[in-house]
């Protein structure tokens, strides 16, 4: 390597030589010192943006935080400046100053104090990363914001709900002449159906804030009841004597013809002997034999027999020769049909 060599008056003698490791830190002291002074004799055009208050201004300072300095710029601890302040001045920069203001934040009771310079409540919680739809924001997210406002978070819930409600059943009812006037006989038992509804409700924090019906679904159908309703005249019971007629004993009697029965709508009530009627005794209504009879009744189709205690008169219907209690129909399988073909004997009491 050559020697770069430069001859000066040291200590009063010549021809001295500088060796290369002294020439080149020199040299860059050199130039910072030259352009240091360059510096301090020119300045640089910038614009400060105050709070949305612009203007220009010229100055020597080296950086952001000298330039706020020299311009008397009061800037607080919460506020923010763009960019940093120490960041270097350069000609034509624009310096923005955020100015900022408390806010108290309110969550579940919980309140928190944060600086800001969003100028409405959606803007400061989108600088919060706070997520849309999450809460309800009081005030509303569209006002704007002041010192000191106070923003309360209530935290939104959004659950299915479900009501039971019960359907009402129709009653379907049809004449019958074979049936007396005033009397009914329940052919199908109605019961209330069951419909189920599903609601979306929105609570804020605990109160309901809203609902709203999205199905409604049928758990159970309603069954219609039908009933048969007696229109056949009224027949006044004729005397019991009239059994023997033709000469014959009571115990002698025995006939073929329809019956019928009866139940709950008279059930409790007090019967032609003065008894009252219970739908569960093995009982019967005859227009003719005395009360206290003894009857063998048979159903011609099932074959079965029941012996019940005549305590009451009727059928009023003059097509049908005995009413039975519900008990006894059902004993021998004529309850599902309401009216049938049977046979009823007399019996002789200790002959049963």
């Amino acid at each position: 390597m050559e020697k770069c060599g430069v001859l000066l008056m040291v200590t009063g003698k010549v021809g001295t030589e500088i060796r290369p490791c002294f020439y080149l830190p020199a040299c860059i002291l050199l130039l910072g010192g030259a352009l240091l002074g360059f510096r301090l004799l020119s300045t640089v055009e910038v614009v400060i943006d105050d709070a949305g208050s612009q203007y220009e201004v010229e100055s020597r300072a080296t950086s952001v935080g000298d330039l706020l300095e020299e311009q008397e710029i009061e800037v607080r601890f919460h506020d923010k400046i763009y960019p940093g302040v120490y960041a270097p001045l350069k000609n034509g920069m624009k310096i923005t100053i955020e100015r900022t203001f408390p806010i108290v934040l309110s969550v579940r009771g919980a309140a928190a104090t944060y600086y800001t310079s969003a100028p409405t409540v959606k803007k400061f919680l989108e600088e919060m990363n706070i997520p849309d739809g999450g809460f309800f924001v009081v005030p509303p997210p569209e006002n704007l914001l002041l010192p000191g406002a106070e923003i309360t978070l209530i935290p939104r819930r959004v659950v299915s709900e479900f009501e039971q409600k019960k359907i009402p059943y129709n009653t379907f009812k049809e004449e019958d002449r074979e049936l007396p006037k005033g009397k009914y006989t329940v052919v199908q038992q109605g019961h209330e159906g069951i419909l189920e509804l599903e609601y979306k409700v929105v609570y804020a924090g605990d109160k309901e804030f809203s609902r709203e019906l999205i199905q409604e679904k049928i758990l159970k159908d309603p069954q219609d009841a039908k009933v048969r309703i007696g229109t056949a005249p009224r027949v006044a019971p004729k005397s019991p004597a009239a059994v023997a007629s033709r000469g014959e004993r009571i115990y002698d009697y025995s006939r073929e013809g329809l019956a019928s029965w009866y139940g709950t709508k008279f059930h409790g009530r007090r019967t032609s002997s003065g008894e009252i009627f219970d739908q569960n005794g093995l009982t019967g209504a005859h227009r003719q034999l005395p009360f206290g009879t003894q009857v063998k009744v048979t159903f011609l189709r099932t074959g079965k027999s029941v012996y019940v205690t005549i305590n009451d008169r009727g059928p009023q219907s003059s097509e049908r020769i005995i009413d039975l209690s519900m008990a006894a129909a059902d004993r021998i399988g004529l309850k599902p049909y309401g009216v049938g073909r049977v046979r009823i004997e007399a019996i002789e009491p200790g002959k049963k």
